[in-house]
């Protein structure tokens, strides 16, 4: 039976705020996760947290372990370096679509992720959720590109999934924002082969990055 709006906005918002905690890396890696201590945490009922556990388990943000329960999970190195991998691959494909098309780049859209970056300052946490934020944008952006809703939608997972780690990538590489400046203007200016360029410098050196980042996560 289809659930009721009202039934589903409840539902709904459990599912948010978790999500928002475990993005932000609120709960430590291998921490159960207790529906009835969330449940109060949350100032709501067990059934839409045990259901928002089961959808995050899904999208792989957090594990699920039959008759254990629930546990924040802690991406490997191998993981981290397969997501950036498939980010890459994604995004290329959007920019080969974006090659075949006459069509101006957003230049709106692209003048708020960089306006995003202007005046951060190292180790304050909300410059580091801007870069993950303006990160993640610009990925979608791309993605777009594309015109397939499976590729928006694994990309958006993607972003899910590295959402700290580019918190992370923001405080130990520091040309971090840079070059994510340099890739904005190039899509802004069509530059899309220099565009490919620096997406796989990008993706490089985040992995060449991946011992500190991986220490970075569980410190």
């Amino acid at each position: 039976m289809p659930r009721s709006s009202a039934g589903h906005r409840t539902a709904e918002g459990p599912y948010k705020r978790l999500k928002d905690l475990i993005l932000r890396n609120h709960y430590q890696p291998g921490m159960h996760l207790k529906v009835a201590d969330l449940a109060d945490e949350l100032g709501v009922s067990t059934t839409p947290v045990r259901e928002a556990l089961n959808r995050l388990v899904v999208e792989r943000l957090i594990d699920g372990a039959p008759g254990l329960g629930f546990f924040a999970r802690q991406p490997s190195e191998l993981e981290i370096r397969n997501l950036y991998d498939m980010n890459q691959w994604y995004l290329g494909l959007g920019l080969a679509e974006a090659e075949k098309s006459t069509a101006v780049s957003d230049s709106t859209r692209i003048g708020a992720l960089a306006s995003s970056l202007d005046g951060l300052t190292p180790g304050d946490p909300q410059s580091e959720e801007a870069v993950a934020n303006a990160t993640g944008e610009f990925a979608l952006l791309v993605a777009e590109q594309a015109r397939n809703s499976e590729i928006f939608r694994a990309v958006s997972n993607i972003n899910d999934r590295l959402y700290y780690v580019r918190v992370c990538e923001y405080r130990l590489l520091p040309d971090t924002v840079s070059a994510l400046q340099t890739m904005f203007r190039q899509f802004q200016a069509r530059q899309l082969d220099d565009l490919r360029q620096s997406l796989k410098a990008y993706h490089e050196a985040r992995a060449a990055a991946l011992p500190d980042l991986i220490r970075e996560l569980t410190r």
